[in-house]
């Protein structure tokens, strides 16, 4: 804490906790890779406008389409790049750490609740991946109807109100992918392992 003297003498405590954790937030992601959350960042298109996603031709694109859905916060869009019959998985210790959450099966609908907490901005300032599809997904199997992606996943975020979610989630994700008959590609299964202390699992029990 540092002490300052106003005109008239009077002692002032400002705190620079702010100051220090936002610094601290900046290195974090510059040595991790991440994008900084505090440079100039593209403007987010009017309401009602549709983001510059890819189409869902291929199961590469609806992957990248996510990440571009979450930073964006864009509800409607993300929710497409799933399956009707969405199922997320969590680790089996955040199974057993919130099993109020996830005693019964996480659903479609399960999952827009969430996203629309999470995408809430008044809750949420940014979410930001450091770990792209790119460079961080493999195919483990692949047929012309679906595919299995293993991805590594890294995303911070930053809130504007208090809570106990928690500002990093890391872990990996199988992804399972399937093509419809009109060619387009939705994501049917997330099966989530935790590789640290928070995971997206424990995410989604947060909110």
């Amino acid at each position: 804490m540092a002490q300052w003297k106003t005109q008239g003498g009077k002692s002032e405590t400002l705190s620079v906790i702010g100051r220090h954790s936002r610094v601290a937030i900046v290195l974090l992601l510059l040595v991790s890779g991440c994008r900084n959350p505090f440079s100039t960042r593209e403007p987010e298109p009017p309401t009602g406008k549709q983001l510059p996603l890819l189409e869902p031709t291929s199961a590469e694109n609806v992957l990248r389409n996510l990440e571009v859905c979450c930073e964006y916060m864009s509800i409607n869009d993300y929710m497409n790049t799933l399956s009707q019959d969405f199922l997320f998985l969590p680790d089996p210790s955040d199974n057993e750490r919130f099993p109020e959450v996830f005693c019964r099966s996480w659903d479609r609908q399960s999952e827009f609740e969430f996203c629309r907490r999470l995408f809430d901005k008044e809750i949420t300032s940014l979410i930001s991946f450091c770990s792209s599809v790119d460079s961080n997904a493999t195919v483990i199997e692949e047929t012309t109807e679906s595919v299995h992606y293993r991805y590594d996943y890294y995303i911070i975020l930053i809130y504007r109100q208090h809570t106990e979610a928690p500002q990093s989630v890391k872990g990996r994700a199988d992804l399972y992918l399937r093509c419809d008959q009109q060619g387009n590609w939705t994501i049917f299964r997330w099966e989530d392992e935790k590789t640290d202390s928070h995971s997206w699992g424990e995410l989604k029990a947060r909110f």
